[in-house]
């Protein structure tokens, strides 16, 4: 198998192997990086983690301020556990 060898015009007519494939290695990664933030968003959102920041970003459009995080929270343990939950 013979590679062949690129002339990188910037380089004064240094020839430097493999450009290609670091390029291709660089879109490979650019695209690993995207699909793992998409993974991690939507493990955040099945979670609810991202509880808050949605709360945040649905309240922004009202005219009251939104809670802090520690009362958002308080407030959505108390809605989750004030009330009996068990079937019995």
């Amino acid at each position: 198998m013979k590679i062949a060898l690129i002339t990188n015009p910037q380089a004064n007519g240094e020839r430097r192997p493999f450009e290609i494939g670091e390029a291709l290695m660089q879109t490979v990664a650019d695209s690993a990086r995207k699909v793992l933030q998409a993974v991690w968003q939507w493990l955040r959102q099945v979670s609810g983690d991202a509880a808050y920041e949605n709360y945040v970003r649905s309240t922004s459009q009202r005219s009251f301020p939104p809670l802090s995080r520690e009362a958002f929270y308080c407030e959505s343990l108390e809605r989750k556990y004030a009330r009996i939950n068990r079937c019995c």
